[in-house]
Order: C-alpha cells, then structure tokens, then sequence
C-alpha cells in the first residue's frame, strides 16, 4: 500500500509543483498517471521512490510486514524506478555486468549472483545480449535491459517514467513485451505508470490526471478520456 498524505513540493524560485496532493495505490494494482508538462509528475515518481522528499506531507509504503515512512532514503524503500531515458541509470560497459550491478548491494551472495543475471535475462528476452556493450544498444534494447536491471532485486513496487518516450514503434512493442513478462513473474508487483500516450493509459484499469499539481481525475481510464475537459488537462 502506498499512501501519499498531502504532499507538496516546490523547486527553488517557481510555484509548487506539487500542491497539496493526496493518493492511495493498493498493494498488486497497476495505475497509469497523465498530466501536462509541468504537472508533477516526474516529481511525484521520484518521491515515491525515494529519491527526492516532500517538503510538507507524508509517503507511506507498506509491503507485506516491510513499512517505510516519508524520511526512509532510497536504499531501504521497497520501489525500483525506470526513467524516461536509459542511459541516464546506467553504469556499467557490458549488459551481464549491468544487471548484476543491481544485486551487489544486496544479501546474494557472489556465487548465486551469475544464475540470477541469466535467468533474468532471459525472462525479460534478452538473454542474447548478455555480452553486448550497453553503449551499443538500440534504445528499445537499452530501456529493456535498464528494466531487467531494476527488476533483477524483485521489488515489490515498480515506477515507470515515461519509458516508451525515446523509443520507436519496435522498441514500444518490446517494452511491452518485457512489461507482460514482468507481471506474469510476479502477480502481486505494484506498477506506477507515467505516460502521455492515451493509448498506453487505456490498457491499465485506473487512470490519474494531473493538473497543476494536483490530482483532477481517478478512475477509468476511458472514461476519464472521453471527457473533454480531462482531455485538455492531459495535455
């Protein structure tokens, strides 16, 4: 469960650019969040995953028996973040060494560590670049191998930043893929999905609008889109 309890946020000389803003996501669901440039909702993902705090409100995380209050840092919060462009989260040459650079910080010991990089690899169906230089990805194969990076520690929440903003007509489709595959592994994953594409936001069940830093709509989707004014909110 996480809960967001009117949390602000204001950059140095510029008006809030999240106002007082309130939301309940359950444990399992899947949300897609929409708004206009500017709205807050890169902030609003960043909080959540602990990268940046609300300056008033609370965030509170409750995953099974794990809670985590709005001053936990990043490295004890149970959410792992994909950003719009890959290649600002990663930091190694080859995309083995990638993937296992997530789980070095973590209680795997070393000689588990390669098996866990396969299997992963091949879950997400890039098993075939596992030797490839990241720097000579595609930007399809980048984002996937960037979420198989983030999904190899199984965090039980997952915030998508507009993913699918560098990508062309293939690499969406391969997003896609690597998205079904992710929740076929693991049915009780929480996903937070920031798009400006209606159409992504019709194949989820709950729909966000934001709106100078706020939440103007919740529910579904379609319903939501087919409202003009939402519509002129979405941007």
């Amino acid at each position: 469960m996480i809960t967001l309890d009117r949390i602000s946020y204001a950059y140095p000389g510029h008006p809030p650019v999240l106002n007082n803003l309130s939301l309940a996501i359950k444990s399992g669901e899947s949300i897609c969040i929409m708004g206009a440039n500017g709205c807050g909702k890169s902030t609003l993902a960043r909080i959540i995953a602990g990268l940046t705090a609300p300056q008033s409100g609370n965030v509170h995380i409750e995953v099974g028996n794990l809670s985590a209050p709005a001053n936990t840092g990043r490295a004890t919060r149970p959410v792992g973040i994909l950003f719009q462009n890959p290649d600002n989260q990663m930091v190694a040459v080859t995309v083995d060494k990638e993937v296992a650079f997530a789980l070095e910080n973590t209680a795997v010991p070393m000689s588990r560590m390669e098996s866990i990089v396969i299997e992963t690899l091949d879950a997400f169906g890039i098993s075939h670049l596992r030797h490839r230089l990241t720097t000579e990805l595609s930007g399809g194969e980048k984002q996937r191998v960037a979420l198989a990076a983030v999904m190899v520690s199984r965090p039980p929440i997952i915030v998508l930043d507009e993913p699918d903003s560098y990508l062309d007509e293939a690499g969406k489709r391969l997003l896609t893929d690597a998205l079904a595959r992710m929740h076929a592994s693991d049915r009780d994953l929480t996903e937070i999905r920031i798009t400006q594409y209606p159409y992504v936001a019709k194949q989820y069940k709950r729909l966000v609008v934001m709106f100078e830093g706020g939440i103007v709509a919740d529910g579904d989707p379609n319903r939501i889109l087919a409202d003009e004014k939402s519509c002129e909110q979405v941007g």
